[in-house]
């Protein structure tokens, strides 16, 4: 328990105020760690000091059983979505793949399901769905890269009732390493949101994903309407973007763990005042979080588009096809190239990369583009390739085939586009984007 206040925290037994104390703690920031039997328990959050009021933050974790073989993670019986953050040691070798480590995770199914399981890493992944609770199960469905491009793995499959295993391995020998485990159930909508209020898995990044609002899923904040949930994790501290769009006016939260009512860390209603899309940007600490998709009117429905980049660390390098990667400023040597995969919104251009950031208040950007090819550099009014050119250059000066804008603009996303003076040309090239005090 955290607060400006000095806190206390009593653990006591039974449902009542007056049970015996099993454990206490205080301080500016209390806690208890306790390994409890099988009942009922209270917890008191207290003050120090009497007469005091305030606010404060609660939080209670209880830790799963240690598996009895430490290689193996049971999730139980499937109902949603479930995601863990796992780590590949020479301490657990895989039984399909000679020569790879693995993890391995447990789940029943009480009924026969579409399931849609998800394994990302910084590394090439595999992954297999094995029949039974051991592993060395029949292989059911296995897996390597998601599509080209992307060493993700993802199975989606349809499974009678019963118990299933997934084998969590990599690509190469030898390989170790973090990742991200995701596997949800109940009709494998993870790209759709159509779930009701149980959160649909991504795997990140995750490039529009469309769903629909309507009244089978209420927003869990009062004052909004109808509401989709997803959630993702991270393996490591990273800057995620979230974007929903849609033809009605969105609200988007980003919550705490994988629950649809977690605490509220960021939030956001309109890109900026000319446009009612939603946008979050924000870094975060590794972990399981949950977005919640809603609308700024309540009982609204229709469809959206969701789009969550991070977590992988492409949304500097620009590699994205035409979705614009997120730039937090200052953003100093940002390297990309161009290939056919991404066009000029330019028909006199050839290919391009763009990038999108936001200002808070009014101030001078310096955008910066270098490469061994002739560039172009436009910078664009809001989040989209096609927006408003507000500025562009070709060259710094006479003898500098280098781009550069240097703008004054006021609070509000811009999108920077890179592309070249000749068109269809590729190769590589060096973004930077400096930010000083307006006037």
């Amino acid at each position: 328990m955290t607060s400006t206040e000095e806190t206390y925290l009593y653990l006591l037994q039974g449902t009542g105020e007056e049970g015996a104390v099993e454990a206490e703690n205080g301080g500016t920031s209390s806690r208890i760690v306790a390994n409890l039997e099988a009942g009922t328990y209270t917890i008191e959050a207290t003050t120090t000091n009497a007469g005091v009021t305030g606010d404060f933050i609660f939080k209670v974790f209880v830790a799963e059983p240690s598996p009895s073989d430490p290689c193996v993670t049971p999730l139980g019986t499937l109902t949603g979505t479930a995601a863990r953050i796992g780590t590949w040691t020479d301490v657990c070798d895989s039984a399909t793949r000679d020569g790879k480590y693995a993890r391995y995770y447990t789940f029943t199914l009480s009924q026969e399901t579409e399931i849609t399981i998800g394994l990302a890493s910084t590394e090439d992944t595999y992954v297999y769905l094995l029949a039974g609770s051991g592993t060395d199960g029949a292989v059911e469905e296995e897996n390597d890269d998601i599509e080209s491009g992307n060493t993700n793995s993802r199975i989606v499959a349809t499974l009678a009732a019963g118990t299933y295993t997934i084998e969590a391995t990599t690509y190469s020998e030898d390989t170790t390493g973090s990742f991200t485990l995701s596997v949800s159930g109940g009709g494998g909508t993870e790209t759709s949101g159509e779930t009701g209020c149980s959160p649909a898995s991504l795997a990140l990044p995750a490039s529009g994903v469309a769903g629909s609002w309507s009244d089978d899923c209420e927003s869990s904040v009062s004052s909004r309407g109808y509401a989709r949930y997803y959630s993702f994790a991270l393996t490591e501290s990273a800057e995620v973007t979230i974007d929903l769009s849609s033809e009605v006016d969105t609200y988007l939260y980003l919550r705490e763990g994988d629950a649809t009512s977690g605490t509220a860390l960021h939030d956001n209603d309109d890109i900026d005042s000319g446009n009612l899309d939603s946008r979050i940007v924000a870094t975060l600490a590794a972990g399981t979080y949950t977005i919640e998709a809603t609308t700024y009117n309540e009982d609204t429905t229709g469809s959206f588009t969701l789009s969550v980049s991070g977590g992988g660390g492409t949304e500097t390098s620009g590699e994205t096809g035409c979705r614009p990667a997120s730039l937090a400023l200052p953003a100093s040597g940002v390297a990309g190239s161009w290939s056919d995969d991404c066009e000029s919104s330019v028909s006199s251009r050839g290919y391009a990369r763009y990038y999108s950031f936001a200002l808070t208040e009014s101030a001078e950007v310096t955008i910066d583009l270098s490469s061994e090819v002739d560039t172009y550099l436009y910078l664009r009014e809001g989040s989209a390739t096609s927006g408003t050119a507000l500025h562009d250059n070709d060259d710094i000066d006479s003898g500098n085939l280098d781009s550069r804008i240097v703008a004054t603009l006021s609070a509000g996303t811009y999108t920077i586009e890179a592309t070249t003076y000749s068109e269809d040309t590729t190769g590589s090239f060096t973004l930077s984007v400096s930010e000083g005090e307006s006037g």
